[in-house]
């Protein structure tokens, strides 16, 4: 059996879907992976992975990647961004046609997300409709790790939402709220079957250990370099840092974004930023840690927190919808988006 698993942003593969799908790669050795990712600067086209998995990164490069997507150049760079992801999109589209495989898997909602950027600007659904699988005749999965609507509150992030679990058989969500979310509006569209599979955890590869004694406090972050991920309390954090705490931060993301935050830094001594690395060392870096930051916006518990709790480290998280198993007082801390809480 031959699954492509169809992920826009996968290298480097830190933080939600591109976890997700390295997972089920390593744990599902008996079958054929092919990602299909945007091609990214100083990464080949063609990657070999674990066993038989292949990554195809297609052109043209991801534009968001690059040195000079920042400040006003970022919004002059929009309508190249878009015409990019057309170009992109299509040549995806050509190879899936002809390509070998069973079953396409797809990590949603946000597809082209140049084309999701102007719709929230006309708050109008236009460029999306772009966005079409319906050429696909074989089972096709959606995993949605995220619903951007309940945040935005934008028309454009409904109807592509709802768009994208029409067009699905499978869906599969990671978070309560977004199952149901998905199941109100499935049975209203004939129902779908809709499934519930948390993000899990390697517990072999996670594993509990007992805490090594520090002079200091490690308080350790780990996520993509992005605004949901409560960049404003970690940038908060180092700016007002303690002398009794190292920081350390695990980050993925742009060049921009990792220069903005090593210029942030400053070379202060007590913070240690390591940009990019494999997601086969985090486990050592968790392991290191007193206790882990992780002030992601959107609720839910986030595959983060589950790696941490695992290995048996408490975790800090804003106090916003369902976030078992991190209990406040027992498991870790649950606080308001404010960095005067968080010291």
């Amino acid at each position: 059996m031959k699954i492509i698993q169809w992920i826009d942003k996968f290298n480097p593969p830190l933080g939600g879907g591109p976890t997700s799908v390295l997972a089920l790669i390593n744990d599902m050795q008996d079958v054929k992976f092919e990602v299909v990712a945007n091609a990214v600067y100083c990464h080949p086209l063609i990657e070999k992975y674990s066993g038989s998995a292949i990554i195809s990164s297609f052109l043209p490069y991801d534009i968001t990647g690059h040195l000079k997507y920042k400040g006003i150049y970022k919004a002059l760079l929009l309508p190249y961004k878009t015409l990019s992801e057309y170009i992109r999109f299509k040549n995806k589209k050509k190879y899936l046609e002809k390509a070998d495989y069973d079953i396409l898997h797809v990590n949603g909602p946000e597809i082209n997300y140049g084309f999701t950027t102007f719709d929230r600007l006309l708050h109008n659904p236009f460029f999306q409709k772009i966005t079409n699988f319906k050429f696909v005749n074989k089972p096709k999965i959606l995993t949605l790790h995220g619903t951007p609507s309940l945040e935005t509150n934008n028309p454009a992030d409904f109807y592509n939402e709802k768009r994208m679990i029409e067009m699905f058989d499978n869906i599969i969500c990671v978070e309560g709220y977004i199952y149901e979310y998905v199941k109100k509006y499935a049975e209203s569209k004939n129902a779908k079957n809709v499934w519930f599979i948390p993000n899990f955890v390697d517990a072999n590869k996670f594993k509990y250990t007992l805490p090594t004694y520090n002079e200091k406090l490690k308080v350790l972050f780990i996520g993509r370099l992005d605004p949901t991920r409560g960049l404003d309390l970690l940038y908060g954090l180092i700016k007002n840092l303690p002398e009794y705490i190292e920081l350390q931060i695990i980050g993925s993301g742009a060049s921009i974004k990792i220069n903005e935050l090593d210029s942030l830094i400053d070379n202060k001594t007590n913070i240690k930023f390591y940009p990019n690395i494999q997601n086969e060392l985090i486990p050592k870096y968790i392991e290191n840690a007193d206790i882990i930051l992780n002030p992601v916006k959107v609720e839910g518990i986030s595959r983060g927190s589950l790696e941490s709790l695992s290995c048996g480290r408490p975790v800090i998280m804003l106090d916003k919808g369902n976030r078992y198993p991190t209990i406040h007082g027992k498991t870790g801390y649950l606080i308001k988006e404010d960095i005067n809480e968080l010291l």
